[in-house]
């Protein structure tokens, strides 16, 4: 193939990208080449990276056809995911154990530096963010009357509501019996009644519902009916589904938004939309202020953007009151870039939400420290005694394993310790089939276990023991819709197998190596000013 042949195809390929499109949604080659640029690549490499993307596809569609997965296989995973066991629990809480005196200072002393991991504050980092979304620059955007008027026009369903009607209806299969229906009502008779006495109607199949014309399948219907006053009735309509005698007994007016009513919210959207287009743009000119050696905060200045400045924020978004950060606690793409940047570092140019974009620079890294104990005393008591129940918790729960063994029954130890003894329905590894949620390991060590077997595992605030009462074996078909969704997913996993071996062999072959070390150079390079 030649040259010419590979960049038709990667152009074609680029044409029917969403993120190379305009807002008519239409292939636009300014932001095509600004969107390649942005990612590092020249339009010949793209083309060849298409090429190579081609060539791999071609070269691994021999391995999608073929693979055939054997049915002891499929009938093996389809017997270990099906597999169903019934547990009698007991529950020992924490809480219901005997009071704890509180210890000797010398003891919470010990346990404050044992467990210094859990009395540390966190890392914290200070950082220098600037972000830019559409809202920050859509203000400064004009938009014409002209354009709140073609946006008007081009979403006028959004603003206008069609008239419905709630409609009632009479259906016969002959004409005669519609013809004595129409006699009834002309006489003064209900609706309802007659329905009932002469067609043998009841008013639920009566009601056809709140409709607007065009959700009448039938025209001939739609516009019979559309043209009734609140308690007409037509004459006996003729399709294929009989004669049809229709009842109008409410009408909602069609409605519709004059442009005034929505004219902000028309702007307000309008400039959203070419605020995201011209972000491009905007990205662009803080890249190329930055690559000049100017510190976030100097191009935000020269840009005329706002930094925030966060004092301290820790990996789960929270400063140094256990506070969320408004704005960043929940978005994880500045979290991940707040801690894998390094200290006296900017971040990468990142995307992030709708449209929108950040970098930031990390002034200061806090490195976890143990916080004394007087000022966290009460803390590290409360700590100690959850400890202390949940060690007298465990050995309660090995000593009720032991009399389990032992053949006392559960019904016994659960009247004896006057707690309730819980039986759960069959349910899986995964837990499908519980009620309540158990504790995974609590799971793993029941399928684990033979029948009358018990089991021992720790929860929130609580230790379970579990007698396994019950197993049961599934009843397995190769033709059933579980064994096909295995077998799928069984052959896809296959292919993943083969695709990574293949990618194995031909490294070794080609002896592909990465030499990290000119990695490491390149970019230090690149973010050297």
């Amino acid at each position: 193939m030649n040259g010419c042949h590979w960049e038709n195809k990667a152009l074609y390929k680029a044409g029917a990208d969403k993120q190379f499109k305009n807002r008519a949604g239409q292939f636009d080659r300014n932001v095509f080449q600004q969107s390649i640029n942005r990612a590092g690549y020249s339009e010949g490499t793209y083309v060849d990276l298409y090429r190579r993307e081609l060539l791999q596809k071609q070269l691994l569609s021999a391995f999608e056809y073929g693979i055939s997965v054997p049915a002891t296989l499929t009938d093996s995973v389809l017997r270990y995911r099906e597999e169903r066991r019934v547990i009698k629990l007991i529950k020992i809480e924490h809480t219901a154990l005997n009071l704890i005196p509180d210890p000797p200072s010398s003891i919470l002393a010990k346990f404050h530096s044992d467990n210094a991991a859990r009395f540390s504050a966190p890392e914290y980092r200070a950082v220098t963010l600037l972000r830019v979304q559409p809202k920050d620059i859509s203000d400064e955007i004009e938009v014409s009357e002209e354009q709140i008027k073609n946006e008007y026009d081009s979403r006028i369903s959004e603003f206008s509501q069609e008239e419905r009607r709630n409609i009632q209806q009479i259906l016969v299969s002959e004409e005669p019996l519609a013809q004595k229906v129409m006699s009834r009502l002309k006489m003064g008779d209900d609706f309802i009644k007659v329905a009932k006495g002469v067609a043998n109607f009841d008013q639920e199949a009566l009601e056809l519902g709140d409709l607007t014309r065009g959700e009448l399948a039938i025209r001939e219907l739609g516009d019979a009916a559309f043209l009734l006053n609140v308690g007409n009735y037509t004459v006996p309509i003729r399709s294929s589904l009989g004669w049809h005698i229709l009842r109008v007994t409410n009408i909602t007016p069609a409605t519709k938004k004059a442009l005034g009513e929505v004219r902000n919210v028309l702007k307000r959207s309008i400039q959203l939309d070419l605020a995201a287009d011209s972000l491009i743009t905007l990205a662009n000119q803080i890249e190329d202020e930055l690559g000049a050696g100017a510190s976030i905060r100097d191009a935000a200045g020269r840009l005329n953007l706002k930094v925030e400045n966060i004092p301290a924020i820790d990996n789960q978004g929270l400063n140094e009151f256990g506070k969320p950060i408004d704005g960043i606690s929940h978005q994880k793409e500045i979290l991940n870039a707040v801690f894998a940047t390094s200290e006296g570092e900017d971040s990468d140019l990142n995307d992030y939400g709708s449209s929108s974009f950040f970098i930031l620079h990390v002034d200061k890294v806090t490195k976890p420290t143990l916080r004394p104990l007087d000022k966290i005393i009460n803390d590290v008591r409360m700590a100690w005694k959850r400890d202390h129940r949940a060690e007298e918790a465990e050995k309660k729960a090995k000593n009720l394993v032991n009399e389990l063994d032992n053949g006392i029954s559960p019904e016994i130890l659960a009247s004896k310790l006057k707690v309730a003894l819980l039986s759960t329905r069959p349910f899986t590894r995964t837990g499908e089939g519980l009620k309540t949620e158990l504790p995974r390991e609590l799971i793993s060590k029941v399928f684990a276990s033979k029948v009358r077997n018990s089991v021992l595992a720790a929860g929130n605030g609580v230790h379970l023991v579990a007698f396994v009462s019950e197993i049961r074996h599934p009843i397995t078909s190769s033709s059933s819709k579980l064994a096909e969704t295995i077998r799928a997913q069984l052959s896809e996993n296959i292919l993943g197998d083969l695709k990574k071996q293949l990618a194995e062999a031909l490294r070794k072959r080609l002896g592909v190596t990465i030499n990290r070390e000119n990695i490491k150079q390149i970019f230090s390079k690149t973010n050297t000013p």
